[in-house]
């Protein structure tokens, strides 16, 4: 939990998650009113898990990668509890400072945190970027229909009709001669 590695290159399409997604899906619990006390499947860092992670490693290493692979207008999302260990707070405050000055977007999905993690992580980050997973699904899509659609194409539209416009004249003054 303190040791931050790269899971995925950059670029990697979303689909490359898809095998990992089992490990997240919680099991039936016996109480549904505390959904901190669901049981997961076991997951290659189960062994590696402990009370209070260093999450400031991950995000050095987040940042690392992306200026390492010179990506312009990447973002960092970090999925996790936001349980890090106390003695991790000044490096992340830090870490979050440098990151923020980097231009890079941090936004985080948070998995069951505790009010104060919470409250900590809307502090240095601020609400924003603190998201949900239906707003995340909401925003891809919204990312998605309007990379689709783009903007309108009215000089295209314009140009196409001068053109018509132009075809039909000379069909019409041609036929004459």
């Amino acid at each position: 939990s303190d040791v931050a590695y790269e899971m995925l290159p950059p670029g990697s399409p979303p689909e490359e998650l898809k095998p990992m997604l089992r490990f997240w899906r919680s099991l039936p619990a016996a109480d549904d009113a505390m959904p901190w006390d669901r049981a997961y499947p076991a997951n290659p860092w189960t062994a590696g898990f402990s009370a209070g992670t260093k999450i400031s490693a991950g995000l050095e290493l987040a940042k690392d990668v992306l200026e390492r692979e010179n990506i312009e207008n990447g973002s960092i999302l970090l999925v996790s509890d936001l349980d890090t260990a106390p003695s991790d707070e000044p490096a992340l405050t830090q870490t979050v400072a440098d990151i923020k000055a980097s231009g890079i977007d941090v936004r985080v999905v948070p998995l069951f945190p505790i009010a104060e993690d919470r409250a900590f992580f809307a502090q240095i980050l601020g609400n924003d970027a603190l998201i949900t997973p239906p707003q995340l699904a909401a925003q891809s899509r919204q990312r998605a229909d309007s990379s689709l659609l783009g903007t309108n194409p009215s000089l295209l539209a314009l140009l196409g009709g001068l053109v018509l416009l132009l075809l039909t004249v000379n069909e019409w003054w041609g036929a004459r001669v």
